[in-house]
């Protein structure tokens, strides 16, 4: 803004420094001063503040346009970084501060945190987000934790954060009572259920393989072991889970097949002799009972007799030698003497 009075002090016929003036102001500024110079010798004061309030906005606007192109520029130049999408997964359950519970508390909140990042990066926000999860005794502690000073670096910290809550609410000898819960473990259900208990279990014990698969092996149910017998078993406690997970699944689609499968009562039938003597057994519930058998023989159905009158067959024995009037097996059974009680039935079951 020095350019204005080395204006004033300029004649009216001197020529204007433009190149001065192209540094110092803008181009319309630098114009609006060359024509006023022209015009006027000698600007008030009213005129002189309104160019100098001009000359203020026009090196703003410069300085504006500039900081846009260099800000397009970076942008240009940085790649552009595409939101990435976390799977849902789901909250872990309530944590009121059960013995046994914590470290399966804990693993449920590291599934959410290992697959949600970007959502609770900081420890701090991790502590909080297990807190919120806590219930009775478990909120309670966290309830002093949260109002002591010098817990600050624990509630900062997810990791100091899960070994003060594992000391506080574990068990007091958890290889103990792994090692008992796991002696009396057999399977009920599947054997898939049955190794993921195996191996929550295993997971606080230092036994190595070989321990593992026998323990592993003894509390399977008799029809596994049965299969297992057919082949050699292997020698890895992976192979051998693998082993019977696969025959359980055989054998549960087996029985599922089984009762799938219709009830067949089907009716028997005896071929004829060449000479068609042979007797043809008669039908009781799905069974039959052939004429010489001393069971108790049932009616004959619609279809059957008009089959036999058909054949000029006994209805009573299925002969063609003789009629059901002249059947020997029909008169002896007639003449039979039955005790008492037991007449009246005979009678019933005759022809």
């Amino acid at each position: 803004m020095k350019l204005i009075p080395a204006l004033y002090s300029l004649p009216v016929n001197s020529k204007l420094p433009f190149a001065q003036c192209h540094v110092t102001t803008s181009s319309f500024y630098s114009v609006y001063l060359f024509i006023s110079f022209l015009f006027l010798k000698k600007m008030n004061p009213r005129e002189e503040f309104l160019i100098n309030e001009l000359a203020k906005v026009s090196d703003l606007v410069e300085e504006l346009r500039f900081k846009l192109q260099l800000l397009e520029s970076t942008q240009l130049s940085t790649p552009r970084h595409t939101p990435v999408l976390e799977p849902k997964v789901a909250d872990p359950d309530f944590f009121n501060g059960k013995k046994g519970q914590v470290k399966f508390f804990l693993s449920q909140v590291n599934l959410v945190l290992q697959a949600q990042p970007t959502r609770y990066p900081s420890g701090h926000q991790q502590v909080i987000f297990a807190a919120s999860f806590l219930r009775g005794d478990a909120f309670m502690w966290y309830q002093q934790l949260a109002e002591d000073p010098a817990s600050k670096s624990i509630l900062n910290n997810f990791s100091q954060f899960s070994d003060h809550l594992i000391e506080a609410f574990g068990e007091a000898d958890l290889v103990s009572v792994s090692e008992r819960q796991i002696a009396k473990l057999r399977q009920t259900s599947s054997v898939n259920a049955y190794y993921c208990e195996f191996k929550r279990l295993a997971t606080f014990l230092k036994w190595n393989d070989a321990a593992q698969r026998t323990i592993f092996y003894s509390g399977l149910k008799s029809s596994i072991k049965d299969e297992m017998a057919k082949s050699k078993r292997p020698d890895t406690m992976v192979e051998l889970a693998e082993m019977a997970i696969r025959l359980d699944n055989r054998l549960y689609e087996r029985f599922q097949e089984k009762r799938s499968e219709p009830h067949e009562f089907g009716r028997f039938h005896v071929n004829q002799s060449k000479h068609d003597s042979a007797v043809v057994p008669m039908e009781i519930d799905g069974t039959f009972v052939s004429s010489g058998s001393s069971r108790p023989r049932g009616r004959l159905t619609f279809e059957e007799k008009q089959q036999r009158i058909a054949k000029k067959l006994c209805l009573y024995c299925a002969s063609n030698s003789h009629s059901v009037d002249n059947c020997p097996e029909a008169n002896a059974k007639r003449n039979k003497v039955y005790p008492k009680g037991r007449a009246q039935s005979s009678k019933k079951g005759s022809v």
